[in-house]
């Protein structure tokens, strides 16, 4: 078992997210976060997980209350990535 999932806990993950240029800086992204948060808190979620590749979207979390926990010991590809969380219960 991953070290940050405790045993019966009810986790979700979040992998990733991008708006087309064209969509881009109209508040769409922030439309989804804030849904995605909504949804899973109503099904009784507890963290949401969420690892961004890409170093915008690490800062851009931050806003919604996510915590950084550091970078992730995995790899995908040779890509790395941030891991982050946002605490619901």
């Amino acid at each position: 078992m991953p070290p940050y999932r405790k045993k019966e806990q009810s986790i979700a993950f979040f992998l990733g997210l991008e708006v087309r240029p064209e969509y881009q800086g109209k508040g769409l992204a922030s439309q989804i976060m804030n849904r995605y948060i909504d949804m899973e808190e109503e099904r009784g979620m507890e963290k949401i997980f969420f690892s961004p590749a890409i170093p915008i979207l690490f800062l851009s979390t931050a806003v919604f209350g996510y915590e950084h926990l550091g970078k992730s010991p995995s790899t995908w590809g040779g890509e790395s990535w941030e891991d982050m969380v946002y605490i619901l219960a």
